[in-house]
């Protein structure tokens, strides 16, 4: 899916072109408007880190699990396909990550090494287009920050799909969410060598549930 928060979308084209979150009314008690959707998936570790009950917070994670319509429609399309997805990835800006598993946790997820691997693989597809970009590789929660409530822990925690990333996109701080539009092309390049990558992996994964999924569970029930 191209775009998942048309009505944010929109928004940040008329009104504020630095919006994050959507367009829901505000709750009651409250003028500001707008969940993060990207806090509000019904997961483990909804709520951790980086996310906020005050509604005029950008990270505002709603009022409840699952709570924003977007949330809603695209986990019921991920939970009817999900035995055919093997990898799920989601782009965002900006800072040149790979992330793998987990948002929720510090801990590595028992297949880290296989999701890094993949990860790794993919950058190197990127460096072939372009050598000198940089991509940190890593468990998202390990080497970026706790955030609970993401559509990626979604993907693999509850969808038990087998791979899911998130890639923060360039560049690395000189020109942060304001990308200049001559880059654009060279990092459209960039991405789909390595999604060509990753769609080999797909095509060559078995399909049906993660098989680290039960191992995953008791390591986190040994967590706490």
């Amino acid at each position: 899916a191209p775009l998942l928060n048309p009505d944010g979308y929109e928004y940040s084209h008329t009104s504020d072109r630095m919006w994050r979150k959507n367009r829901s009314p505000p709750p009651p008690g409250s003028s500001c408007y707008g969940t993060d959707l990207n806090r509000n998936w019904d997961v483990i570790g909804f709520g951790a880190g980086a996310t906020s009950s005050n509604p005029c917070s950008e990270t505002y994670k709603g009022t409840a699990r699952n709570s924003e319509p977007e949330t809603q429609v695209i986990s019921e399309t991920i939970q009817k396909y999900k035995s055919n997805i093997r990898i799920y990835l989601t782009f965002h800006s900006y800072g040149q990550y790979w992330l793998t598993s987990f948002g929720y946790k510090t801990e590595l997820p028992v297949d880290n090494e296989k999701l890094v691997t993949l990860g790794r693989h993919a950058v190197d597809a990127i460096q072939c287009v372009t050598p000198s970009r940089s991509y940190t590789i890593g468990s998202a929660g390990a080497i970026f920050y706790i955030a609970g409530g993401a559509s990626d822990d979604y993907a693999k925690a509850a969808a038990e799909i087998p791979y899911s990333f998130t890639v923060e996109l360039p560049d690395n701080g000189r020109y942060g969410f304001l990308l200049p539009a001559n880059q654009i092309k060279t990092v459209g390049a960039e991405l789909w060598a390595a999604t060509g990558v990753l769609a080999k992996e797909a095509a060559r994964h078995p399909t049906g549930a993660d098989p680290a999924r039960e191992e995953e569970m008791r390591a986190d029930i040994k967590l706490g």
